[in-house]
């Protein structure tokens, strides 16, 4: 995050014999920066969960429906940057947008540039790659990701069935993709609200998930759920990335 290292050296210019502490002193200060990101994107998606929102059956063309639609399409527009989508369809609709992804990135709009949330944000396989700093190719054009010359840098883990340790601990804020295995980098993008080990499980908020809603009740929208890590029964953990200090904005 070159603009947090040039304001701390503007201020406070390293004497020759103190790089060493000031390099240390950055690098748990963009630690911090990510951190707090982390916890207010997943503050803007509780109040998100809190709206109550559905993901309406193409066919349902109730007022509550409607109000669920504007919301979706917004998430597709702001948060995954998305702006040729002009209607959101609903459940079930041919060709209808998966929106799990965008979900997390309208929680990290402040903080994310909206041309990495559009290109790497939309898909499982495409966020996989982004984590691990790999490029991508996209109907014959390649997308590069290089990981910078220095750290901290994001944090990527892969899991599967076996998983029963973490090579980091949890934040919140973090994102977690979730699945059956097939494929093997995941099928479902989630935000970690917090993870218990001695039971394994992640708490998880998600969009265009299935879990619980704000009155108690289970259905597919915005929900509150939680994911297991290891296991071969449903959706597990497969991935677990954290946005590095390079990737903030702002």
């Amino acid at each position: 995050m070159s603009w947090l290292g040039n304001a701390l050296r503007k201020g406070f210019p390293p004497a020759p014999s103190t790089d060493g502490e000031m390099r240390e002193a950055e690098r748990e200060i963009e630690a911090d920066v990510v951190e707090a990101c982390g916890k207010m994107a997943m503050r803007t998606l509780l109040d998100l969960w809190s709206l109550d929102v559905i993901d309406p059956r193409h066919d349902d063309r109730s007022a509550n429906a409607n109000r669920c639609r504007a919301i979706i399409l917004d998430i597709i527009n702001d948060g995954g940057g998305w702006r040729w989508i002009t209607k959101y369809r609903g459940d079930g609709a041919e060709g209808n947008e998966q929106w799990c992804g965008f979900t997390q990135g309208k929680a990290w709009a402040p903080w994310v540039a909206e041309n990495v949330r559009r290109t790497w944000w939309a898909s499982t396989y495409r966020l996989d790659a982004w984590g691990s700093y790999r490029e991508l190719e996209i109907n014959g054009k390649v997308y590069k990701n290089p990981k910078p010359a220095s750290g901290p840098l994001r944090l990527y883990a892969k899991l599967d069935e076996h998983s029963t340790s973490l090579p980091f601990a949890p934040q919140v804020g973090d994102i977690l993709i979730v699945g059956d295995g097939k494929p093997t980098y995941g099928d479902h993008i989630c935000g970690v609200l917090g993870y218990d080990e001695k039971r394994r499980v992640f708490s998880t908020i998600e969009g265009n998930g299935v879990g619980i809603g704000p009155k108690g009740n289970r259905r597919q929208g915005i929900v509150k759920a939680e994911r297991p890590l290891g296991g071969t029964h449903g959706y597990i953990a497969r991935r677990l990335i954290r946005v590095g200090p390079q990737d903030i904005v702002g």
